[in-house]
């Protein structure tokens, strides 16, 4: 159910809802399909929680990506 409602809200244009969603309900696939949206228009703080995700789970390319999209630079090294 809760991949439907995440789906749902990503499709919708709630990114921020959509992420919120997957962290709390692990949907960690429905996480790393909607990671591919994301860009620099999307909070700050949501692309830097999803990247710490990416970086503990060995996915450092998908970290690096919204990294830069949130403008940490520093992070990125």
């Amino acid at each position: 159910m809760d991949d439907k409602a995440i789906a749902l809200y990503h499709r919708g244009g709630s990114v921020s809802k959509a992420i919120d969603l997957a962290f709390s309900s692990k949907q960690f696939g429905a996480l790393q399909l909607i990671s591919d949206d994301l860009d620099e228009n999307v909070d700050r703080q949501v692309l830097h929680k999803c990247a710490d995700f990416f970086k503990e789970n060995d996915q450092f390319d998908k970290a690096v990506n919204l990294l830069i999209a949130s403008k940490k630079f520093e992070n990125v090294l």
